[in-house]
């Protein structure tokens, strides 16, 4: 079928096709909950960083704060696949840096090799190849960037793990530690 066929995706015949609805109203609406967890990580980030006057909120773990409160028994989840999956990213970014590589073109290929190596190092989150693409365009000193990425992570992890037991309804969090 066309993509440009005037049959909606529900009028849709093809038995090889899965329809997918969208969520409903209650369960879009329980998305607000969301405020109940990503708020507080996501502030915890933000006061941290006014504190030492350092930007520890930055795109990729924001991204996982997401991850965690919309899907927290997933292995993407995992404290594991957080922490580990993180700094397979931050590692992959410095190592095409240190091979004098660097841009745009670098970026989206260091972004597609951290995918790579996070599902076969069997810790899957993809919040960072965000951090690997951050490495490559901000260029961060290592020694300055990592400790940052590494205490924003496991903030990230106790402050779900702590939503987990206190917000009620909230699936527990983790699945496992490790």
């Amino acid at each position: 079928m066309s993509v440009d066929s005037p049959i909606t995706s529900r009028e849709r015949t093809d038995d090889d096709v899965a329809v997918v609805d969208r969520p409903g109203w209650r369960a879009a609406a329980g998305t607000i909950g969301g405020l109940g967890t990503v708020m507080p990580a996501l502030l915890s980030l933000a006061a941290l960083g006014a504190a030492i006057h350092e930007p520890v909120l930055i795109p990729s773990p924001a991204a996982s704060a997401a991850v965690l409160h919309a899907a927290p028994a997933t292995p993407a989840a995992q404290p594991r696949s957080v922490l580990l999956g993180h700094h397979v990213g931050a590692a992959t970014g410095y190592a095409a840096l240190a091979l004098g590589q660097g841009g745009p073109w670098t970026a989206a290929a260091v972004g597609a090799v951290t995918f790579a190596a996070t599902g076969l190092l069997r810790v899957p989150h993809a919040p960072a190849c965000a951090t690997a693409v951050i490495v490559i365009l901000q260029t961060p000193r290592a020694a300055h960037f990592v400790p940052l990425l590494a205490g924003a992570a496991a903030i990230l992890v106790l402050v779900q793990h702590l939503a987990s037991r206190v917000v009620r309804g909230q699936e527990r969090y983790p699945a496992r530690w490790w």
